[in-house]
């Protein structure tokens, strides 16, 4: 068995950030028999898309290896974190932010303007109908097997659709009734959607996710890393 975990990091804020994170995560995958890679500017296939695209290269990876999860860069995992694929017994994500314990509404139209921008068939549900509740899933935090490569599949004409490819592979999920497990909260603690966190004792993954000012997030992360120091995670 061979496992992967990797990262993409790129950009001053994202390459500051890595120097904190990083190593974390490399933990990680060291205590779970996986290599570590980052992604870098040397690394793209992509050069003139989001550095997220990046997660394209995903087919390619699993001629070599049988699992692979990704961590962003803006993350910090607890060292009691476990294998993701194992916890969730099989291809798994993180809840999006704007789901609370139950079906995304907010995120529906994200599919909805999708599939009527690229001319695609509207995602229904088993009666039919469009624009139902979904459960929207967050591409900071996933992991796949050999048997999701299809969803990452380079689609052709995606690049210029100005949707983003956390939508787009969203769609894919739910037209293609893909089966995906949902980690959870607890596995995608985004800080700034916090409503009953911060709680660095069951948290097992914090996420700056859509944090700009960059000395904010470095002293947070090096908070939060002591906080969980502090709980021996």
């Amino acid at each position: 068995m061979k496992r992967l975990v990797y990262t993409v990091s790129f950009g001053e804020t994202h390459e500051r950030v890595g120097e904190l994170t990083h190593p974390l995560i490399a933990d990680y995958a060291w205590r779970h028999g996986a290599d570590f890679k980052v992604v870098g500017q040397s690394d793209r296939i992509y050069p003139d898309a989001h550095p997220s695209y990046e997660d394209f290269q995903i087919p390619n990876w699993l001629d070599t290896y049988d699992e692979i999860v990704h961590l962003d860069t803006d993350l910090i995992v607890a060292n009691d974190t476990p294998w993701l694929l194992t916890q969730s017994g099989g291809a798994m994500c993180a809840t999006d932010e704007s789901f609370f314990g139950g079906i995304s509404d907010t995120r529906t139209p994200y599919l909805i303007n999708y599939a009527a921008k690229c001319g695609l068939p509207m995602p229904t549900d088993m009666e039919g109908r469009m624009g139902f509740p979904v459960r929207y899933f967050n591409l900071g935090v996933f992991g796949v097997t050999a048997k999701d490569k299809a969803i990452w599949t380079d689609p052709q004409g995606f690049w210029n659709d100005g949707m983003g490819h956390q939508t787009f592979i969203n769609y894919r999920i739910i037209t293609g009734k893909h089966p995906v497990r949902d980690l959870g909260q607890d596995f995608n603690a985004l800080v700034y959607s916090w409503n009953r966190y911060p709680n660095h004792q069951s948290a097992y993954i914090i996420h700056y996710a859509g944090m700009r000012d960059q000395a904010w997030l470095l002293d947070r992360v090096k908070s939060d890393i002591n906080k969980l120091g502090e709980y021996g995670r």
